[in-house]
């Protein structure tokens, strides 16, 4: 019997670092008192009113998505060699199943933001960030 997920069982995580096959930057943790990656030179600012997965479509390899502070809906994923930033009060958020943000490609990465709403089915292939 599957009970609805409340409050204290949702699972977070702060991305601090994560590369396409799951790889994570040296150093990387996703403690509170870990330090933030830095906003990456020349990134397009996500914008609130549009859905995120258009915009990440439209960038090239080497470009970033920097999203603001607030609740961004998922599941996203980020092709060959696109970032997407944001600081941990930018939460991308799924609706409880599957995996939240796909990285589909080398070089695709993922930092600083929150990932929430996915990750807790470990009977099933779910995860937050895959």
């Amino acid at each position: 019997m599957r009970r609805a997920p409340g409050r204290s069982d949702r699972r977070r995580l702060v991305a601090v670092a994560a590369l396409a096959g799951g790889l994570l930057g040296s150093g990387a943790s996703s403690g509170a008192g870990a330090e933030e990656p830095s906003r990456p030179p020349a990134c397009a600012q996500a914008d609130a009113g549009r859905p995120l997965q258009p915009q990440l479509e439209s960038l090239g390899a080497g470009e970033a998505l920097c999203l603001g502070a607030g609740t961004w809906r998922g599941p996203l994923a980020l092709g060959a060699g696109t970032t997407l930033w944001g600081p941990r009060s930018a939460v991308v958020q799924a609706r409880g199943e599957g995996t939240t943000v796909r990285l589909e490609a080398d070089g695709a990465a993922l930092l600083g933001l929150t990932v929430d709403g996915s990750g807790g089915r470990f009977d099933r292939l779910d995860a937050a960030v895959r």
